[in-house]
């Protein structure tokens, strides 16, 4: 560039086209991050993409992660047969569940077909893949406005490679990046013995340790969640102890159990 570039450090480009090859081509916010001259001829300039698109996002992280990993795609056209090989093979869909579904394969075919060929905004898909079978594989659904529940993972033996770790890393560096309107909050569900019966200090000490979470984290998680509209009652009980209880709004559209089995289906 030369010195009469209107491209300065800290200005907003509101829309910007990025083209790669002339084919692919994607829209996003971006923002001038600094500039420098260069022999005193022309100056580079370095730009940060503020936003973009859900799938958008997804084509970049594509071609990026591609050159590290040529077999690992994002929300790609899988074969379907190759799926269904795939899920049957690592215990997905096993003889209980076939026979719950069977009534209504076809819609079950259709749904998948959807969500594997026509990139939906509200799901996406990560795979390890050679020659076109399935070998890995993750996916993630747009559970609320800002929240994604991950689900489907599962992998299995290809030589030396270890696919269900490449595809977990894979989902674990989208996730990271994701900014905006698509800020996410990744669900967990976890489901105790009914023999169990713990307090509430137990109750947060298991899920510091199923999460991975201090105790202040899981309360500001708790906090964000509520303001971002998320269907939880907080309660105090004799002003010492937080009962938290899922809305009965949300136990109106669809019982627990119906959740855990889309979780596994």
């Amino acid at each position: 560039m030369n010195d009469e570039s209107v491209l300065i450090p800290g200005m907003i480009i509101p829309e910007m086209e990025i083209c790669f090859a002339g084919v692919l081509r994607l829209k996003c916010t971006s923002q001038v991050i600094y500039k420098l001259s260069e022999d005193g001829k022309s100056n580079r300039c370095g730009l940060a993409i503020l936003d973009m698109d859900i799938n958008s996002y997804s084509r970049l992280t594509q071609v990026l992660y591609n050159t590290i990993e040529p077999n690992a795609y994002i929300s790609n056209e899988v074969d379907m047969d190759s799926l269904w090989e795939f899920f049957f093979d690592t215990g997905f869909i096993y003889p209980k569940k076939y026979r719950l579904i069977h009534s209504r394969k076809e819609n079950f075919k259709e749904t998948y077909r959807k969500l594997y060929q026509e990139s939906p905004e509200i799901a996406k898909h990560f795979t390890y893949q050679e020659n076109g079978k399935v070998y890995g594989h993750i996916s993630m659904i747009r559970a609320y406005e800002r929240t994604w529940m991950m689900q489907h993972y599962a992998a299995r033996n290809m030589k030396n490679r270890r696919t269900g770790f490449i595809v977990l890393k894979h989902i674990i560096n989208y996730l990271n990046r994701l900014r905006s309107e698509n800020l996410i909050y990744n669900t967990s569900i976890l489901k105790l013995p009914k023999a169990m019966k713990p307090s509430l200090t137990e109750k947060t000490t298991i899920l510091q340790k199923k999460l991975n979470l201090t105790e202040s984290s899981i309360r500001d998680y708790v906090r964000r969640l509520i303001k971002k509209g998320i269907p939880i009652d907080k309660n105090k009980i004799n002003n010492k102890n937080i009962q938290l209880s899922i809305s009965p709004n949300l136990k109106k559209i669809a019982s627990l159990n119906t959740i855990l089995q889309l979780r596994d289906i």
